[in-house]
């Protein structure tokens, strides 16, 4: 019993000392941890580890592998340095055994920057890229020697002091005659302020080049550049400093000034359209504008025949969503031309707002010599299906991670707002710049209206993207369309808080500003001081957009015996396996057994989210079913498959996802059921 019990009392002793010095460097060990919940179990990071080790034929494969090399080697540096740096000022507190202790501070700094870059391997690893996960394994354990040699030498280095006189008219402004000033700097602190002072650099780079630049760099470079700099202020310039001061931390005076301030220096106000545009376009009404719809439909209509209006929702869900839905209803309209002419109206949410408006600007390009519609890498394309790939298939979330991680998190210490700063204005201009290179030109930077204009104005299909008001939790809609009250039952107009032009990216990105990857909102008129609103993503409401589509459908389909039309709805699904809804009892699935006092709060918040969108989709389909003529089906279900490779919702999909979605929506034109039942009712 004696051993064992010197075991467990030698073990705890040690887990305390530890757990001891963990604390002491606490930020270093946080974003230890946090590196790997990114590389190895969050999905968009594991996306990007993909995308980094297979896509040899991107432009930018090399300049990425090179960044993220370099940002991996100053992590590392970071990591250990700033470790190293924390635990000389201030040793690890209430130790059972101080030797034990010495020796785990010395071990400690090494084996978080081995763990940082071997987190790095393991996402590799688990990615099934077996060459990238070894080199850096290799290049781990490479460092980690190279520290564990010659790092008492390093120490010494990093200790040794030199002096530094302020330069002779510096010095004669500050002090005016008195002796010259001069100072003491450790090795330590120059190499830190060098990475402290090229993070201002970079960050200064990202405003000046929000989209371009932070492609170039990678989403993975640019988000370990971020986590060294926090390290480097957190660690040395917050702590270190003043404790060499002997003054308390930093941190907490930070958030509290953070928090002070945060009434003050909100600039996330809705971008107005460039252009010199000086108002907010008012349209008609949904009857109004409808009767004006089919009129101009009425040459081309059988009179013997019921003429179909499709009503589409397309479900939220990042560029997942926006990549299936635009390439899908490009895909049907390749296939059946008339379709765009039978389309009434788009209801979206988050990212199938942001396909739907792509799909609508589509419609508006105007082919060019041979037919062509869009350039990529030199070679013209007359495929909307193609072009809406090439379009969606760029990188979208490095511009808005720079900005968030770089500038717009500076922001929230300045007392004053700066718009520039604001990352949803990144991830617009990405949306812009994807379009313009690739379709020749502004249309997504042009007024939101401007996709009507002329002979397009009952062409292209109108747009009702769904959005989420904060302060009341109720449904916001940006549409071409006035939104009126009577229709759309409890629902605000989002042009009624503003009183200018928005371009079509920004109409599309009000629907889709989801959890802090994108800020909400603020809406208010020129003329006022106040924000009067805030607008987040529509999916916090309902996320299929069948509960807009539905309004669409009971304020029109009266109109639809006189006028002899035929009502049918297109549902636009990019959840993976997600099956058709039913009217009838729900499933059952298993109840919760572990946690549940915890968790079933939780759960059923999240839950009932997802639920409000199959009852909305439940109550449509319905809807159509029981005011039909016939038996003939009139709900049309497109949707993903259950993948065992499924793509994440973010900002960015890797070649693998793209291909798994184009030969999912392939398979669905040639052999779905569905998808000839819906082209049929259309010819």
């Amino acid at each position: 019993m004696k051993p064992l019990w010197t075991f467990l009392r030698n073990s705890l002793g040690f887990a305390t000392d530890l757990f001891a010095v963990l604390l002491a460097c606490r930020l270093s060990t946080l974003l230890t941890l946090l590196g790997f919940v990114f590389f190895v179990l969050v999905g968009q990071g594991r996306e990007f580890v993909e995308a980094l080790g297979s896509e040899t034929e991107d432009q930018r494969y090399w300049a990425h592998q090179l960044f993220f090399l370099a940002a991996v080697l100053i992590w590392f540096g970071t990591t250990w340095l700033t470790s190293v740096a924390l635990l000389a000022n201030q040793p690890a507190r209430a130790v059972s055994d101080p030797l034990r202790a010495r020796k785990i501070e010395r071990f400690m700094p090494r084996a978080l920057g081995f763990l940082a870059v071997a987190s790095v391997a393991i996402g590799s690893f688990a990615m099934a890229q077996y060459l990238q996960g070894a080199a850096y394994l290799l290049l781990a354990a490479g460092l980690l020697a190279l520290a564990w040699r010659y790092e008492d030498g390093m120490r010494e280095a990093l200790a040794q002091k030199s002096r530094v006189i302020v330069p002779a008219k510096i010095n004669a402004l500050l002090r005016r005659g008195e002796a010259p000033i001069e100072f003491s700097v450790s090795g330590i602190t120059r190499a830190l302020l060098v990475v402290f002072g090229a993070t201002w650099v970079l960050l200064a780079l990202f405003v000046v080049s929000p989209v371009a630049l932070p492609q170039g760099i990678g989403t993975l470079a640019i988000v370990l550049f971020a986590w060294s700099a926090w390290l480097v202020f957190g660690n040395f310039v917050l702590t270190c400093m003043p404790r060499m001061n002997r003054a308390p931390a930093l941190l907490l005076v930070l958030i509290v000034w953070a928090v002070a301030i945060s009434s003050c220096n909100d600039n996330h106000r809705v971008r107005e359209a460039g252009g010199g545009a000086s108002a907010v376009p008012r349209e008609l009404g949904l009857r109004e504008h409808f009767e004006k719809w089919i009129a101009a439909r009425e040459r081309a209509r059988d009179p013997k025949k019921r003429y179909p209006v499709v009503i589409v929702a397309a479900e939220g869900g990042g560029i997942r969503a926006a990549y299936w839905t635009a390439t899908l209803l490009a895909a049907i309209q390749e296939k059946e031309p008339s379709f765009a002419s039978h389309v009434y109206a788009i209801s979206g949410v988050s990212g199938g707002s942001v396909g739907a408006v792509v799909f609508d600007a589509l419609l508006a390009q105007v082919p060019g010599a041979g037919g062509k519609l869009c350039e990529v890498r030199g070679t013209a394309e007359t495929s909307r299906e193609r072009c809406a790939e090439h379009v969606l298939g760029e990188d979208f979330l490095s511009p808005t991670l720079a900005a968030f991680l770089f500038p717009d998190l500076v922001q929230r210490f300045l007392p004053f707002p700066v718009e520039r700063f604001d990352r949803a204005r990144a991830l617009e201009a990405s949306w812009e710049d994807a379009w313009k290179s690739r379709m020749g030109n502004d249309r997504l930077a042009e007024p939101f209206d401007a996709l009507w204009k002329g002979d397009r104005a009952h062409r292209i299909p109108s747009l009702l993207l769904n959005g989420t008001w904060v302060e009341t939790g109720k449904r916001m809609i940006a549409s071409n369309l006035a939104v009126d009250a009577g229709i759309f039952n409890d629902t605000a107009d989002v042009f009624s808080f503003i009183d200018y032009p928005i371009a079509a990216s920004t109409a599309a990105h009000l629907s889709a500003r989801f959890t802090y990857v994108s800020p909400a909102g603020s809406l208010r008129k020129r003329n006022e001081k106040e924000v009067t609103a805030h607008i987040v993503d529509g999916a916090y409401f309902e996320n299929s957009g069948t509960a807009t589509a539905l309004d669409v459908l009971s304020a029109l389909y009266s109109r639809g015996e006189k006028l002899n039309l035929d009502f049918v709805v297109v549902y636009v699904n990019n959840d993976p396996g997600e099956p058709e809804t039913t009217t009838g009892e729900p499933a059952r699935p298993a109840p919760l057994r572990w946690l549940t006092e915890l968790l079933s709060p939780i759960d059923a918040l999240f839950n009932a989210r997802v639920a409000r969108g199959t009852y909305s989709q439940s109550l449509t389909k319905e809807f159509l079913e029981e005011n039909a003529p016939d038996k003939r089906r009139r709900y049309y279900h497109f949707g993903l498959k259950q993948e065992k490779f499924a793509p994440p919702l973010g900002w960015f999909l890797s070649a693998k996802s793209r291909y798994s979605i184009d030969q999912q929506r392939r398979e669905l034109i040639e052999s779905n059921p569905q998808f000839q039942e819906l082209l049929a009712v259309l010819r």
